[in-house]
């Protein structure tokens, strides 16, 4: 039985492959048939003006154009990142146009920065899905993120009661990130928190799956 992945640092048939343009290579389609493609708010220069980055946002563009890629992202803001905020912050909404133009849903990657998100969704008003992904925050967050639209990709950690706001707004996502973990075992762990059966759970992921990304349903 296969499980849809999410989002992963690894390449496989079954996962949305997440790969960022300030420092990897864009994978053959043959490895990543799903793949995610960014500018993650870690690998972003100190300065503002960076032939690296611009670099990379027509890159991104080409790709999207090019129907290579099913999402943009990881994208974000990370008060750990050595960007300045408002550059940050800049970065994400050059991100979301390429998203919005090509009808692609946005990876985002929160660290202590939930009212950038939020002032962000309230001013832009986008019309495309955004996932955050390894969410590991409390209800109330979750609750206000769920109202928002906001869809949530949670991992190896979680929190139940998040997870269970997630299940409930039908905007839950499982994956594996960086974790060597297989992903059948984070099923396996959120049907048991769910109390569902996990055929059930694997059946309504793929389905979102199949909705969000245009993949090819599993067998």
């Amino acid at each position: 039985m296969d499980f849809w992945d999410f989002h992963s640092h690894q390449r496989g048939s079954f996962s949305l492959c997440s790969c960022d343009l300030l420092r990897e290579e864009v994978p053959p389609i043959a490895d990543c048939p799903y793949l995610s493609v960014g500018l993650h708010p870690w690998s972003l220069p100190k300065e503002v003006s960076s032939p690296p980055v611009e670099v990379a946002l027509g890159q991104l563009n080409k790709l999207a154009q090019e129907g290579r890629i099913v999402a943009v992202g990881e994208a974000g803001w990370d008060a750990l990142s050595s960007a300045a905020m408002d550059y940050q912050q800049q970065l994400v909404e050059a991100q979301w146009q390429i998203a919005e133009e090509n009808r692609l849903p946005m990876i985002l990657h929160v660290v202590k920065r939930w009212q950038e998100l939020e002032y962000f969704i309230h001013r832009s008003r986008p019309t495309v899905p955004l996932i955050v992904h390894g969410f590991r925050g409390k209800a109330p967050l979750a609750q206000r993120l769920l109202h928002l639209g906001v869809w949530l990709s949670l991992g190896r950690y979680y929190n139940r009661e998040s997870l269970c706001e997630a299940w409930k707004a039908g905007r839950l996502l499982l994956e594996t990130d960086d974790s060597s973990l297989p992903i059948a075992s984070i099923y396996q762990a959120v049907a048991e928190d769910l109390e569902i059966d996990l055929s059930l759970l694997r059946d309504r992921l793929t389905g979102i799956a199949h909705q969000l990304f245009r993949v090819e349903k599993l067998s």
